[in-house]
């Protein structure tokens, strides 16, 4: 009968090990259609001012959306991407994804790269922006990003590091 017997610890065991998979199975879907979106690095931190090429950075972010709805048709006018400059709060530049495969309600993720162009200093004692006064030669701002999918679910707003604008 020795093999018959059951140790009293194995029974627990079971129970916890049985709970533990269940619970991990289980998880909580309702915010993986939120599309997520991180900020990982920017190719330089120094622009020079400008009303628009005369200089440029990338902004490299990573993205995920758990049921895969990311990227609106090339022929709406909505954007997925929006890029706010924090000095202002005011939209500094919105992005189109390019055409991403049918993912079919699967999630979708990957990084990617936004070309961002320079904008103008912007000044106290209305000083208009984009002139080169000797008492400001530096101003700096923070982007805020927001990723959007098709279903209208918004990302939280994640931030850059600290771009520096030369004013003069």
């Amino acid at each position: 009968m020795r093999g018959k017997t059951i140790n009293l610890f194995t029974i627990p065991c079971i129970f916890f090990f049985l709970a533990s998979f269940l619970i991990a199975c289980s998880g909580d879907d309702t915010e993986s259609i939120v599309p997520k979106i991180n900020f990982i690095a920017l190719t330089k931190t120094k622009m020079t001012q400008g009303d628009f090429f005369e200089d440029s950075l990338r902004l490299i972010l990573s993205f995920e959306d758990g049921d895969g709805d990311l990227g609106f048709p090339q022929n709406d006018n909505r954007y997925d991407i929006t890029l706010i400059d924090s000095r202002n709060n005011q939209i500094q530049d919105q992005y189109k994804l390019p055409p991403l495969p049918d993912s079919e309600g699967r999630a979708q993720k990957g990084q990617m790269s936004l070309l961002v162009y320079t904008s103008c200093c912007l000044f106290k004692d209305q000083i208009p922006p984009c002139s080169a006064p000797p008492q400001y030669p530096l101003d700096s701002l923070i982007y805020k990003i927001i990723l959007r999918d098709r279903s209208g679910h918004t990302s939280d707003t994640v931030y850059s590091d600290k771009v520096y604008l030369k004013c003069i």
